[in-house]
């Protein structure tokens, strides 16, 4: 009997589980500029300026990802993975008025938001921060706990903080080879988000 209860539970909770997925999915749908297909998303997540951000196919964000896109965009294209407790910040305060504090400065510069975007087949570690006006280039890998301040080329390993090139993915034989393949298995899946 009490086997059958825990089996009725563990059901009714997949259910509702399911449900919440399928209802918090809908919902960001329609408030995020765009959401691709096979998107995951965790139950833990923080997201602020939906309507700047877009998120491409075959997306896996990790639990407790924040994403803050006041005034800037933020894209992640397709293919890209993330792992816990990445944060992304498109913007920042006006931390150059005199006589004031910090928190009381409403007014902003151009440079206080930039765009971050996130290129296809990206892998972003645990941890992971970017910060404004950051592309993070196709196929890169950002080590667990970098602080990405400046832009990173593509099929590149990045971590520390401040993130620096730890090395290349391939060596240049290699890398035409992997965007030879890769171009012929995706090019089917390729849409922009």
């Amino acid at each position: 009997m009490k086997r059958q209860l825990e089996k009725i539970l563990a059901f009714v909770f997949r259910v509702m589980l399911h449900s919440y997925q399928k209802y918090v999915m809908t919902n960001l749908r329609s408030r995020l500029k765009s959401l691709g297909v096979n998107v995951r998303i965790p139950d833990k997540f923080l997201i602020l300026g939906h309507d700047n951000i877009q998120i491409g196919n075959n997306v896996s964000l990790g639990m407790n990802v924040v994403l803050f896109a006041a005034e800037a965009e933020l894209t992640i294209e397709n293919n890209v993975i993330f792992g816990p407790n990445v944060s992304i910040f498109t913007g920042n305060h006006n931390i150059s008025v005199l006589g004031q504090p910090i928190s009381e400065v409403k007014v902003k510069l151009p440079s206080d938001d930039l765009p971050v975007t996130i290129c296809e087949g990206v892998w972003v570690g645990a941890g992971a921060i970017i910060l404004k006006g950051v592309t993070i280039g196709h196929d890169s890998v950002i080590g667990a706990g970098a602080v990405v301040t400046k832009s990173v080329e593509p099929y590149t390993i990045y971590a520390g903080n401040p993130a620096c090139l730890v090395k290349r993915r391939f060596n240049p034989e290699q890398e035409k080879l992997h965007i030879t393949k890769n171009a012929k298995e995706n090019s089917a899946d390729r849409v922009n988000p």
